[in-house]
């Protein structure tokens, strides 16, 4: 890469990844998820061997009808996984819009399942024509036909009639409690004790031949447990129901597998086999979850590759289980088996045929809620609020846009200082590495990220699913506060009623502005309750502040132009404004921040790692500015001075000593003012005030000036975070790195 032009990383960059490279793991019920290792091993075991241990051993032998019950239970259970729980998220996976490129163009899902039928049935085909061989390479007088020929099956000395009668009749009797599986339409259920010696002959033959048609089953149903194995390691909020979910599936399909197993004729040297099948099938999805537990913080199941692995492989899964049930489990079984002849076969028949609608029905039913919790996580969703006083109307549009690449949930850290992390490339790599070449892999790796900015639009970088919340510009100003605070949220894009347009973005600025105005015309506070949003502008000019912040972007825009806009602004973040094609309303989709940004390139990005430059050899992140702080006994409104005078969004606090200990942010004083009469709370001190800070505080992030660059995104892409405080190996402060410093190096710098 230390070579690399501008043309050879644009073509990278048009092969790059752009689904999510992370997963829902939100460290939540990590007890219950060890659990599931065993407790699925278990249930699964249960399905599987069940079937086994009850047709060998006669302590736990099962009636006949129980037999029956599961036998086509489980079909229709393997049916329904088939087409609901392996197609279908084979199509979703395949299709992805993150794949873009051929996958938008056929459906691969619909077409690698048709394959997999094919092949099977050459497959199925051949072996037939194998076994065909040899049967008549051994007894050339017997002709042999799928449909059955009887004198293969009778032994042909006339003085052992009587004994071939006694045969037969044991055989009819044993045939009421025995379902073996099919092996070619020739030795059509019977059991290779109760049939002539040329059975006898071929048990090597009948033994691959069951083979064939029992591990091809058992292959297909591995395939998807492993995915859903690891899946279930990485879940999010959905962990819980589909962990319930997924036990009672992997009960019934084991229970649908194990019968197969148990009701097939197996040669006495090969009784092992059931067990070792069971077995397999018993070990795979907790290995699997065992496997995703231990990559939890690194398995991205909705990237590229993963998307592209899972589909394929769900696919030829699908097709496996498609063709096994259509032509094992239901053809073979309910045509050609003498178990349904006559009259009374015809009602044991229907008996048959409901009992695998009711399995069919259940596990479809089961695996269409799996799916529906999954797709949660993947469909992209806004709830969109609009807040309007009573009797108004003309509210905006919610935005429909088009699906959209799934961006993942952000961490918060939980400590009230958190250290940035350490860098990921290895510090003995770095060291070995000289001036010039660090400095050339800097700009090489700034180069890409620009193109990258360029490359990608506004609307990549939202949320799968988000909440949007907008104002209508004649509410009160208490009553907006208060929405907001009761969504947690720190901005919201304003709603003109009158001009059915946007008007502008409301931040906690325009609230300290309020304050300041107040505190400025103390004889007009008595008319606070009655101030709206539209008399904000008013404001503004009174004490000489900027005005509201109106910048906005089109959502298809690149997210250069979004970086750029938002600097020229001095705004730290942007609302994404479209249009409606019918009525040509504007269309507030949502809004974008800079962490947000900054985030989805750490997250896309590998040349972040490429940034091994010291923040002390960055101008742009290393500035020599005056720094404003407060200490635990400066009045609130001291600081909301500040605040206003300053422009900026927090004021670190120290200690005499100059340690930095905490930060006090323009967030805190919406939180300070929400109850009671406006602003009762200003005259306590930064320290009494904090005691107020709601318990989800993120936390302050600092570095030292010998952090690097790739450092900082790494913290980024881990943490949510919109400062970090420069500190010596004292602790004393020493500088800030704003958000908008990083930007504006990633955009401008290193030419």
């Amino acid at each position: 890469m230390t070579l690399a032009d501008k043309s050879i990383i644009e073509q990278f960059l048009s092969k790059r990844e752009t689904c999510a490279s992370d997963n829902e793991y939100n460290g939540e019920h990590y007890g219950a998820r060890i659990s599931a290792i065993f407790v699925i091993m278990a249930t699964s075991a249960f399905g599987a061997f069940l079937p086994i241990l009850s047709s060998r051993y006669s302590f736990i032998r099962l009636p006949s009808w129980v037999f029956f019950i599961a036998k086509f239970f489980g079909s229709g259970v393997i049916i329904a996984t088939a087409f609901i729980h392996l197609l279908q998220p084979a199509n979703e996976s395949l299709t992805n819009e993150c794949l873009g490129g051929t996958f938008d163009e056929y459906p691969w899902a619909f077409g690698i399942c048709l394959m997999t039928l094919f092949a099977l049935f050459f497959a199925e085909l051949m072996v037939f024509r194998v076994v065909d061989k040899k049967i008549e390479g051994q007894n050339e007088n017997n002709s042999h036909s799928h449909f059955g020929d009887e004198a293969l099956y009778t032994k042909k000395d006339s003085d052992e009639e009587e004994e071939h009668d006694q045969v037969n009749t044991a055989s009819s009797k044993k045939d009421s409690q025995q379902y073996p599986s099919h092996f070619s339409h020739a030795s059509e259920h019977q059991d290779p004790e109760n049939l002539g010696t040329l059975v006898n002959d071929q048990d090597k033959e009948q033994y691959y031949g069951q083979l064939v048609a029992v591990f091809v089953l058992e292959f297909g149903i591995l395939f998807h447990s492993v995915f859903i194995g690891l899946s279930l390691a990485v879940a999010g909020d959905e962990f819980v129901s589909l962990y319930i979910v997924l036990v009672f599936h992997q009960m019934f399909e084991g229970l649908g597998l194990g019968t197969r197993i148990a009701t097939a004729t197996w040669p006495k040297e090969k009784r092992w086999t059931p067990w070792v099948l069971a077995l397999a099938y018993s070990l795979c999805t907790p290995i699997a979850i065992a496997i995703g537990l231990g990559v939890r913080h690194s398995y991205p199941p909705e990237s590229r590759r993963a998307l592209i692995t899972n589909g394929v492989f769900d696919s030829i899964s699908a097709g496996i289980l498609i063709y096994t049930g259509i032509v094992e489990l239901m053809a073979h079984e309910f045509l050609y088996s003498n178990e349904f002849k006559g009259d009374a076969g015809f009602k044991k028949m229907l008996q048959a045929y409901f009992v695998m609608c009711w399995g069919a029905g259940l596990m479809a039913l089961l695996d269409h809620k799996t799916l529906k919790r999954k797709k949660t996580s993947k469909s992209r969703t806004q709830e969109h609020y609009v807040f309007f006083p009573s009797g108004a109307s003309g509210a905006p549009v919610p935005y429909a846009g088009h699906r959209a690449r799934q961006f993942l949930s952000f961490s918060t850290p939980r400590s009230a200082m958190t250290d940035v992390a350490q860098a990921s490339t290895p510090n003995d790599f770095i060291e070995s590495l000289s001036t010039e070449q660090i400095d050339h892999d800097q700009k090489i790796g700034v180069r890409a990220i620009r193109l990258f900015l360029q490359s990608r639009t506004s609307y990549d970088v939202l949320p799968v699913s988000y909440r949007l919340i907008v104002l209508d510009t004649s509410l009160l100003v208490k009553k907006s506060l208060n929405i907001l605070l009761q969504n947690n949220v720190v901005s919201a894009p304003l709603w003109n009623n009158k001009t059915s347009r946007f008007a502008g973005l409301l931040t906690s600025s325009d609230f300290i502005n309020v304050i300041q105005y107040y505190f400025q015309y103390p004889d007009k506070f008595d008319l606070v309750d009655q101030l709206t949003l539209d008399g904000l502008r008013d404001i503004e000019k009174a004490i000489g502040v900027d005005p509201i912040e109106k910048a906005s972007i089109h959502p298809f825009k690149s997210l250069y132009e979004a970086c750029v806009k938002m600097l020229e602004s001095k705004a730290r973040r942007i609302p994404l404004i479209d249009e409606d094609e019918k009525t040509h309303r504007e269309i507030v989709v949502s809004v974008l921040t800079q962490y947000r940004i900054l985030k989805f390139v750490a997250l896309n990005c590998k040349e972040t790692k490429m940034l091994l430059k010291p923040i002390k050899n960055l101008p742009t992140l290393n500035k020599d500015i005056e720094i404003s702080t407060c200490t635990m006994a400066t009045p609130v409104i001291e600081v909301i001075h500040l605040l206003a005078h300053k422009s900026v969004s927090s004021i670190p606090i120290v200690d005499e000593t100059g340690k930095l200990i905490n930060v006090y942010e323009a967030i805190d004083v919406l939180a300070l003012v929400k109850n009671g009469g406006m602003y009762t709370d200003l005259d306590l001190t930064v320290g009494d005030a904090l005691l107020k800070r709601p318990e989800d505080f993120e936390g302050v992030h600092t570095c030292t000036v010998n952090d690097r660059l790739s450092t900082i995104m790494d913290t980024i892409r881990k943490s949510r975070l919109h400062r970090l405080f420069v500190v010596d190996d004292e602790g004393k402060l020493v500088s800030v790195v704003s958000l908008s410093d990083i930007l504006r190096y990633l955009l401008f710098e290193e030419e």
